[in-house]
């Protein structure tokens, strides 16, 4: 299989079955830096790596990061001993029709859909039967391999049960009579003394856990004596990892009470790849390439680049989502990008807003020309005021006369153009971005723009820290109405009098950590200041899973990318889809006072039909959340889904690439995917609100991981030790019933020292064993 024909068949691979891939050589083994952890669904990367170098054989990475599970089933390398057909034969009425390849060597490969929890395993069904899932990868095309039965990936039915129940009661688990534990057991493979160690103790563990009389274990255990060694010495290591067993926990001694372990915790849903539906064609190529070369997740630049062009589009335009109705959405949003320090955050997010950089750069460059020849004006009216005041003056005293008329009304008239003057020369011209103000000189940036700008923070935390904070009321209700695009608010302050801004749209966008977001969805649920829909307001909210380490690139730009990147923000700065949409016949009016007038839109009728589908299907949605605070920000959807349909048009439209005066079906489909993905974003966000027990539960179980919550410890221990999230009994208590009911601990009653009874807690024996592999 030539170079071409081996990329041909990765890239159809993968868009057609959703997964990541990654090259192999001849030998099976990766050759990306970080192995399976590097795979990508990518079609750029995917023709780079399989294009050159020594790639023969596509590689999957199996369990969650691909969705896939792989049994592999293998012929022995060695003459006379068992392989994995001889248990296939055995069990293949267990085996549903499925995704099958046959390798290179002529073992077969049966595709399932990943069970949650399911690991990789060797032998552990029976010899030459090996699970490909978490952790592992499987070969699934190249050289020598055969596809024998062509299942798509969605059609898969998840990894039998039946299968995976048997590696629980496969021979290394067995009772002694059936157990003949020498051939479990390859002294050779495991001669040296610490593999020996290792391999023992999760064997012992593993009889332990099962019930298997100590003397039995110990009977069987004489047969793994290392060559050199005596029985008694066997003997002897073996009791204590018996007695270690024992005191760990791994003693069934109430295993029947465990509820079923469900492991790992289903704490947060994996984030899905951003849907490609939602980059806008015309900006696509340059996202991608920052992504790529900065090896981060699309969200990064995709959402500051949304919220970046709705900044330019603002107030100048709207839509009626429905055909009667006068309910209007304003082009602007608010987004924020959380991710921890060091993540690229910010090169990101300042890659995809340096157009709104350029054009305000350009105007502020604009505006010193500008306010240089109003200051002229303003210094020549001045002087006039001098002449005409001097010449009032010395009219006064003297007999009445025409002259003095008309000296007051020429008087009347240059104050009012020096008042006129000082107006525009405070409000500073034409402004497209803003990264710290005062909300009293924003307020006079937006009478002087009153289409709307960007608010840009590197740290958004600092800003919604200060408008939490008592006496500052006034300026969170400014920003409040800002979002809607088409707000007012006023300020009266004793010595500046009165500032009213009849048309306040912003769009803000900005970056922060997750340890801060916490702190402000804290009080985002409760019943005081903070519940008033502040952080709701931020639709744009991307939380992206954190990317394994990164891959080191080096490469150039993609330069023409970038330019037709820029050019689109430009022209939709310059408004160029209205002078495209004006000259077509239908679809948009205008409307809003004669100072600001803006462009009214609506759905064509295909359009309509699939949107009007969507909002009764959202309203249903929102019917059903039990939590106030998370129920408020999918609310919100009701108009972030036509915005962002607004902004898919007129980004497109300003490219040259739409040529139509209605919102079409392209427009709603990609705001219809970028719903979807945001609400992933937003549950992950909001977990703590939706679920009461997920931040208390995950802290809890992370202690048992890391062995700080042992066996035994009692409940009012664990309390004491206030631990993050588990301060209270409240905390504990919740996090407690809640792993008891996913199977990690049991709750006992102990009277052991004669005192009060205290409740402590049992930690699952299988949790245990798991841990310790």
């Amino acid at each position: 299989m030539n170079k071409d024909d081996l990329t041909a068949l990765a890239l159809e691979f993968s868009t057609k079955h959703r997964v990541p891939v990654f090259p192999c050589s001849n030998d099976k083994k990766p050759l990306t830096l970080h192995g399976f952890k590097d795979a990508s669904q990518d079609p750029n990367q995917i023709r780079d790596w399989f294009s050159k170098g020594a790639a023969c054989l596509i590689g999957m990475p199996t369990g969650a990061m691909s969705g896939i599970s792989v049994l592999d089933i293998d012929k022995s390398k060695i003459d006379d001993q068992p392989d994995g057909f001889a248990w296939l034969e055995k069990n293949k009425h267990l085996i549903p029709d499925t995704h099958t390849v046959r390798s290179k060597s002529g073992g077969q490969h049966f595709y399932f859909k990943h069970v949650a929890g399911t690991k990789c395993s060797a032998g552990k069904l029976a010899p030459c039967v090996d699970v490909r899932a978490d952790g592992g990868y499987i070969i699934v095309g190249g050289n020598g391999y055969e596809v024998l039965n062509d299942l798509h990936f969605e059609l898969l039915s998840p990894f039998p049960q039946s299968i995976l129940n048997q590696r629980s009661t496969s021979p290394i688990s067995q009772s002694p009579s059936a157990t003949n534990a020498s051939s479990l057991f390859d002294i050779e493979k495991h001669k040296h003394p610490g593999q020996w160690h290792d391999w023992v103790l999760r064997w012992v563990a593993r009889e332990v856990a099962n019930g298997t009389d100590t003397e039995d274990i110990v009977r069987m255990s004489l047969e793994f004596t290392l060559r050199g060694d005596n029985p008694a010495k066997t003997e002897k290591e073996v009791r204590i990892m018996i007695r270690g067993a024992i005191e760990k926990g791994f003693s069934p001694r109430a295993n029947s009470t465990f509820h079923p372990l469900v492991h790992p915790l289903p704490l947060a849903e994996k984030i899905p790849a951003l849907p490609k539906e939602c980059l806008p064609p015309s900006l696509a190529p340059w996202l991608i390439d920052i992504a790529y070369r900065l090896d981060l997740p699309h969200e990064y630049v995709a959402g500051a680049s949304l919220v970046g062009a709705s900044s330019l589009i603002g107030r100048n335009a709207a839509i009626r989502p429905k055909i009667a109705d006068d309910w209007t959405e304003f082009g602007n949003l608010w987004g924020m990008l959380i991710a921890e320090p060091g993540e690229m955050k910010t090169a990101a997010t300042t890659l995809a807003l340096s157009p709104i950089r350029d054009l305000e750069r350009r105007a502020r460059a604009k505006w010193v020309s500008a306010e240089t020849k109003l200051r002229e004006k303003l210094n020549l009216e001045l002087e006039r005021e001098k002449h005409l005041k001097k010449k009032l003056k010395d009219m006064f005293g003297k007999s009445e006369s025409e002259d003095l008329a008309s000296v007051e009304a020429a008087l009347s008239e240059v104050h009012r153009k020096i008042l006129q003057l000082n107006k525009k020369i405070a409000m500073g011209g034409e402004r497209f971005l803003c990264n710290d103000a005062t909300t009293e000189k924003l307020a006079e940036i937006c009478m002087a723009n009153p289409y709307g700008l960007l608010v840009n923070r590197d740290e958004l935390a600092g800003l919604l820290a200060s408008l939490s904070k008592a006496g500052r009321e006034g300026d969170r209700e400014f920003y409040l109405e800002a979002w809607g695009g088409d707000g007012e608010h006023s300020y009266d302050r004793i010595g500046r009098g009165t500032l009213y801004v009849p048309h306040l749209c912003l769009s803000i966008f900005g970056t922060i950590q997750p340890g801060k977001v916490k702190a402000l969805v804290t009080p985002a649920s409760s019943a005081g200041a903070g519940a008033d829909g502040f952080i709701q307001r931020f639709q744009i909210l991307l939380y992206p899973d954190r990317t394994p380490t990164k891959i080191f690139r080096d490469q150039s730009p993609d330069a023409a990318a970038k330019k037709q990147y820029e050019t689109v923000f430009d022209e939709i700065a310059a408004q160029s889809w209205a002078k495209t949409t004006a000259s077509l016949e239908r679809g948009f009016t205008t409307a809003g006072p004669d100072s600001s007038p803006y462009y009214v839109f609506s759905f064509d009728d295909e359009a309509q039909k699939i949107a009007t589908e969507w909002f009764i299907a959202l309203e249903e949605k929102i019917s059903g959340e039990t939590s106030p605070a998370f129920k408020s920000h999918i609310a919100k959807y009701r108009g972030l889904m036509p915005r962002l349909a607004l902004n898919y048009f007129l980004t497109e439209t300003s490219a040259k690439a739409m040529h139509c005066a209605a919102l079409p079906i392209e427009a709603v489909n990609s705001a219809i995917a970028w719903c979807e993905h945001l609400e992933s974003h937003a549950r992950k966000v909001w977990a703590g609100v939706i679920d009461q027990s997920f931040h208390p539960t995950s802290s809890f179980s992370e202690r048992i991981e890391k062995k700080q919550i042992t066996n035994g410890m009692s409940l009012r221990d664990i309390q004491q030790s206030k631990w993050r999230d588990l301060k209270d009994v409240e905390s504990v208590e919740i996090a407690a019933q809640k792993l008891e009911s996913l199977g990690w601990i049991k709750i006992f009653i102990c009277t052991d020292r004669g005192g009060r009874p205290s409740r402590k807690i049992e930690i699952n024996p299988e949790l245990l064993l798991r841990l310790t592999e």
